[in-house]
């Protein structure tokens, strides 16, 4: 009888492997960043932080050493200067259109794995590289069960994997380098004070 009760016990954990196995699902990755209603406070390598807010063409951004810039929906441009938001005559509509559609394809403040790793090797792997070579798990942050990939410069990653966007960086020594420090994908309304839209 015991013997009966064992097997079946080895019989019924070979199954559970097996499934296990069978319906094991592989890590991808993939960047789609968003392209509307989101908002980004990051902090990044050399310590300056960074905001960028985007709402149906509309893009506001500044750092913490004074710049703030925003381009209304309709191509104005606004430039602050000592507290005072003046108009940019100097862009014209055009210009804002572009450097926007460019920034929605990469963001910069939420592409760094793609652009400065995952981009360049898959093509070098003729877009066969496998995600889960540099998959490590995954760990919390900013609320966001993220993905964390380590590439081959040792540099760890925490990706979003609702979308593939970068939200910190550490360097082969575990010191942050790139932070997001607020993180909003909902982001509909802009803040007082801003230019007429």
């Amino acid at each position: 009888m015991k013997k009966r009760i064992a097997f079946s016990m080895v019989i019924s954990l070979f199954f559970v492997v097996a499934a296990g196995t069978v319906f094991a699902q592989a890590i991808t990755y993939e960047f789609k960043p968003p392209q509307n209603n989101f908002y980004c406070r990051w902090k990044d390598y050399d310590g300056v932080t960074h905001f960028h807010g985007y709402i149906k063409g509309g893009l506001w951004s500044g750092n913490s050493e004074g710049e703030e810039y925003f381009s209304a929906s309709p191509g104005s441009s606004y430039v602050k200067n000592d507290g005072k938001w003046y108009l940019d005559d100097m862009i014209d509509s055009s210009d804002i259109g572009e450097w926007i559609a460019d920034h929605l394809k990469e963001p910069e403040m939420l592409g760094n794995y793609y652009t400065n790793f995952w981009k360049q090797y898959n093509a070098a792997a003729g877009g066969t590289l496998k995600a889960d070579l540099y998959h490590k798990g995954q760990e919390k942050f900013l609320g966001i069960n993220c993905d964390i990939f380590i590439d081959n410069m040792m540099r760890k990653y925490w990706i979003d994997p609702s979308n593939g966007c970068t939200l910190k960086i550490t360097d082969s020594g575990g010191k942050v380098g790139y932070e997001v420090l607020e993180y909003n994908l909902n982001f509909s309304n802009w803040p007082a004070g801003l230019p007429p839209r």
